[in-house]
């Protein structure tokens, strides 16, 4: 005589999220834990995705620059160079080695120095902003005499 035992099966519940980029709901493991700490909510696939894209166009750190951007998360310019050619989740589990809670974007670009902050037609603008200044003040001199 068999007996026939009763196994429960386990409800098992997955936190599931919407990628903002392609609007797919997806489980909690389709996407880096940084996208959901983060409130960014990018999926795996898409940030994957534009990485890729981005690699095509500029250096290997610009791009992780930008996709850091994308997740709100840090960008230290050291840990890019280590893993470079590497992809961007390469670069994330780096990240997640070294602190145990990720800066959010901003405030690891206020901590890289390395970092330069001023758009280059920034400057320019600025430049001719002061020269404008300058004339306009030789020019208000040489009326005096």
């Amino acid at each position: 005589m068999t007996k026939n035992k009763s196994v429960a099966k386990k409800d098992t519940v997955y936190n599931t999220y919407k990628c903002r980029w392609c609007e797919k709901e997806k489980r909690e493991s389709g996407f880096y834990r940084c996208s959901i700490t983060n409130k960014s909510f990018i999926c795996k696939n898409c940030i994957d995705h534009k990485f890729d894209e981005l690699i095509l166009k500029y250096d290997y750190n610009r791009a992780i620059f930008i996709v850091c951007h994308y997740l709100d998360i840090a960008y230290y310019e050291d840990i890019a160079k280590v893993v470079e050619n590497e992809n961007i989740g390469y670069y994330i589990r780096q990240l997640n080695l070294i602190q145990n809670t990720i800066d959010n974007f901003e405030t690891s670009i206020i901590k890289n120095k390395s970092v330069e902050f001023t758009p280059p037609d920034y400057k320019y603008t600025e430049t001719k902003h002061r020269l404008g200044a300058i004339i306009e003040e030789i020019e208000q001199l040489r009326d005096l005499f």
